[in-house]
């Protein structure tokens, strides 16, 4: 594995009603805003572990190593998860002093469903988490 990360802080401009009706929601009626109060940074991240496990798992699957495949890919998502929290820990502790820390989300998370991931990815990191 080839562990990285890139991470970037955002200020948050504006919040605009209509990209939050996008996401299937009005801008101040999702569950966990009344708990974040306004939103005022973003931090971005992209997590990666390399392309070297995927590519064992692919070599895997089309030698029928089934069990095996699944998991060596269970370890993988595994791994990227871990780093993706050691990464959300370091950015909170950069962003305590000066700012209200929320949970990390990203597709697959609360009500934000993994069909949205290539959008998002296209369009650039959501504006409703700090």
């Amino acid at each position: 594995m080839a562990p990285r990360a890139v991470a970037r802080w955002v200020p948050v401009a504006r919040v605009d009603a209509h990209d939050a009706r996008d996401r299937g929601r009005d801008a101040d009626d999702s569950p966990d805003q009344a708990l974040r109060g306004p939103v005022t940074d973003v931090a971005a991240v992209v997590c990666t572990i390399g392309e070297a496990l995927e590519q064992r798992v692919a070599e895997l699957w089309d030698a029928r190593e089934l069990p095996l495949a699944s998991m060596l890919d269970s370890v993988g998502s595994g791994a990227v998860e871990s780093l993706a929290e050691h990464v959300n820990d370091l950015l909170c502790q950069q962003g305590l002093p000066a700012l209200r820390v929320t949970n990390r989300i990203s597709p697959g998370y609360a009500d934000w469903d993994v069909a949205e991931q290539p959008r998002s990815s296209a369009s650039g990191p959501p504006t409703p988490s700090a």
